[in-house]
């Protein structure tokens, strides 16, 4: 792969990116720990930016279509994704990265609605108010359980009501 950043060509090697000894690299492809890192090959940054000796694999990642995507892309390997994103001190960045594109992808599709309600397109209309007025999960509001009491003692005093006016009738 090939990568272009601030008129710098940076080849990504996918073959250098297993050891000697035929493991997975995990930190030593990145630029924040080349000091720990005996490698001379270090093609990523954990940045938002592409530095001029390395690419942002936050950027890349984000520029993909999907997950599985970047991690080809990035990595030429669904494994080696795998053990990439479970390392301890890669769990961080990767948490934060889903969570921005969850939304980023949430953002889009909401966008996609509002353009095609304005074209007149009913049901994205629908579902825009469907999403606007879904209720959330979860514990409910205080408000909530006490208008719930309420309605239940009116309900009991209406049947006790009845129940009252029911008794007369048979004395």
């Amino acid at each position: 792969m090939e990568s272009s950043t601030g008129g710098i060509m940076i080849i990504i090697d996918h073959t250098k990116m297993i050891s000697d000894q035929g493991h997975y690299k995990t930190r030593s492809l990145f630029h924040e720990f080349k000091y720990e890192s005996k490698s001379d090959y270090i093609p990523y940054t954990l940045s938002e930016r592409d530095r001029k000796d390395s690419l942002s694999m936050y950027r890349i990642y984000m520029e993909a279509e999907t997950e599985y995507e970047a991690a080809m892309t990035l990595l030429n390997s669904w494994k080696h994704w795998e053990i990439l994103t479970a390392t301890t001190w890669f769990q961080e960045h990767i948490t934060k990265w889903r969570a921005e594109r969850e939304i980023r992808e949430a953002a889009i599709g909401k966008a996609v609605l509002i353009s095609q309600a304005r074209e007149g397109n009913v049901a994205a209309a629908k579902a825009l108010h469907d999403q606007a007025t879904k209720r959330k999960a979860g514990r409910p509001t205080k408000d909530r359980v006490e208008g719930e009491v309420k309605r239940q003692a009116a309900v009991e005093s209406k049947v006790s009501n009845i129940l009252d006016r029911m008794s007369s009738f048979d004395a």
